[in-house]
């Protein structure tokens, strides 16, 4: 009794697919037009969404890694730290309040050859101009730190 139940039901349920799969197939036109709308919509959803989910902006305070090569001492990675922190306080010091480095981490793991610097900005009524905007600064910095040797 419980398998007949079971074909009973088994085959009320593919007939049922069937029958839905051949409605589909006699008007393909219709769900055609259906799923290009739907394809149009994602396209527009998806010119018009943002780049990314933080609008960029400029929120004081940014890190500046330093990874040198493997075998370097902590003493080598700690120069190039004061290296980073020297620039910041002299290139940067209209900008730049406060620099605060960390040796043997960075974003590639644990090591002596890893160091990770924060540096915090003065406040926005102190550095007007797009001149001394966040982005402005990282590339200034990115320029002068890429010449550090053996960093």
């Amino acid at each position: 009794a419980l398998f007949a139940r079971f074909n009973t039901l088994f085959e009320k349920s593919t007939q049922h697919y069937t029958d839905s799969t051949r409605s589909l197939l006699r008007c393909t036109g219709r769900y055609m037009v259906v799923y290009l709308l739907i394809c149009a919509g994602m396209a527009v959803l998806f010119l018009r969404t943002p780049t990314s989910f933080l609008p960029e902006e400029d929120q004081g305070v940014f890190m500046t890694t330093a990874q040198l090569p493997s075998g370097a001492t902590m003493v080598n990675t700690t120069k190039v730290l004061q290296q980073v922190t020297d620039y910041y306080l002299t290139k940067e010091k209209d900008n730049v309040q406060s620099v605060f480095t960390v040796g043997g981490f960075g974003f590639s793991g644990q090591g002596q050859n890893n160091g990770l610097a924060f540096i915090s900005l003065k406040p926005w009524s102190e550095r007007v101009g797009e001149e001394n905007s966040v982005t402005a600064i990282i590339q200034r910095a990115m320029i002068a730190l890429s010449s550090i040797n053996k960093a």
